[in-house]
C-alpha cells in the first residue's frame, strides 16, 4: 500500500499523501502548483508500486511523512520545517 519515488538527490523531499482524501489532494495540488524547482515528490499511499518498508502505512494516512533525499525519514511537524 506504500509507495515510494525512486528520486533521492540531497535536496529532494517526498512527502506521502491519502490520494483518497480530498483535503490531501488540494494540499499536494497547491504544493505541486509551487514546485518550480521539483525539489518535492508527491507518493499517494494508495498507490502500489513498490513498498517503503520505514513507513508504517497506518500511521502515515494519520500523520503526514516526508523522506528527505538523505533517506532520513520525517514525521508529523518536521515535515513542514
Amino acid at each position: 500500500m506504500c509507495s515510494e519515488i525512486q528520486k533521492n538527490a540531497p535536496d529532494i523531499l517526498t512527502i506521502y499523501f491519502d490520494g483518497n482524501c480530498p483535503l490531501c489532494i488540494a494540499e499536494m495540488h497547491v504544493l505541486k502548483s509551487n514546485n518550480q524547482q521539483q525539489l518535492l515528490n508527491f507518493v499517494n499511499l494508495n498507490d502500489q508500486i513498490t513498498i517503503d518498508t520505514e513507513i508504517n502505512c497506518q500511521l502515515a494516512f494519520k500523520v503526514i511523512h516526508a523522506r528527505l533525499g538523505s533517506g532520513e525519514l520525517l514525521k508529523g511537524l518536521r515535515v513542514f520545517e
